[in-house]
């Protein structure tokens, strides 16, 4: 954080030198209109071409100091925007750290005070449980993000059963209490008349960047429909995940992709999580060579789909 701002004031400081720098073009090339005047005036005609010469000259680095100014702010501007998010992100990561812990910390007293009956017990082992695999998952996405900022990702592509996947994420959720009971959960099955059973890809970042969209419209979605599977188009293999939960806004759809981004950004927000899950899929599925797009219609839903080269 220190060392953001110390680059926020280099940046500031350069700046107003900049607009210094721009303003004394300026006034330079007001006294070379008068000098040339005054040559013309005493018959020094060639100097005076010299001098207009030279005054383009200075315009043209007046124009360009005037963009690098403009670069210089937005820039500045971003930097701003970045410190304030990497803020925003160590509180949420100290706000869901602590959530588990405490479920589990809480538990574990009840249960040593043997008072429990063995429905309560069994109930509490749940929550703990629970508890343990929302950590996990909260490391594994900190692990992920790591990577990704060092550029230290790697590709292990493979032959994968598509359905096997499916069937494997769809078990996932439909074991877990993720899956509410007003929601219609499925998987569309691959048509294997159109392409083969097994396709060449990195079953292990695609499962995970599929993980992350479902989870996001289980989290987003409180009741109605989710759906996932894939189909091919081209030379592409496009998987797809659709839901009929909040939908996302037009004011907002430029940023969901962005990192450590959400809607709402403040830690007491409804839905919580550190804003990762698109970030980490995003960049699973960039490193394959495909892209991932949406569209959304607010209070209507949002489909996300990528696209992975066969």
């Amino acid at each position: 954080m220190k060392s953001i701002r110390r680059e926020e004031n280099k940046g500031i400081k350069y700046i107003n030198n900049i607009s210094a720098i721009a303003k004394t073009t300026i006034d330079m090339e007001k006294l070379n209109d008068r000098a040339v005047l005054m040559m013309k005036d005493n018959g020094l005609t060639s100097l005076a071409e010299d001098v207009n010469i030279l005054k383009k000259k200075l315009s043209v680095v007046s124009k360009e100091l005037e963009i690098k100014e403009v670069e210089l702010r937005i820039a500045n501007k971003r930097a701003e925007e970045s410190e304030k998010l990497k803020s925003s992100f160590l509180a949420n990561i100290s706000h869901e750290i602590r959530t588990p812990l405490n479920g589990l910390m809480g538990f574990i007293q009840l249960i040593q005070t043997n008072k429990l009956s063995l429905d309560k017990q069994n109930e509490g082992l749940q929550i703990m449980k629970d508890c343990g695999y929302y950590l996990l998952d909260l490391m594994d996405n900190l692990i992920d993000i790591s990577k990704i900022d060092s550029n230290n990702l790697s590709v292990s592509r493979d032959h994968v059963s598509i359905e096997d996947m499916f069937k494997n994420l769809d078990n996932t959720f439909r074991n877990s209490i993720k899956i509410k009971d007003a929601i219609d959960f499925s998987f569309v099955s691959p048509q294997y008349n159109d392409y083969e059973q097994k396709v060449f890809i990195d079953e292990c970042k695609t499962k995970r960047a599929l993980y992350h969209l479902i989870n996001n419209a289980i989290k987003f979605t409180e009741g109605g429909k989710i759906e996932f599977g894939c189909q091919k188009e081209g030379s592409n293999l496009v998987f797809f995940v659709k839901d009929t939960g909040i939908g996302i806004d037009e004011n907002h759809k430029k940023i969901v992709l962005e990192n450590f981004r959400q809607v709402d950004e403040g830690i007491t927000r409804k839905f919580g999580g550190l804003g990762l899950g698109l970030t980490i899929a995003k960049e699973f599925i960039k490193i394959q060579g495909g892209e991932m797009w949406f569209n959304s219609v607010l209070n209507k839903g949002t489909n996300f789909f990528f696209s992975i080269p066969l």
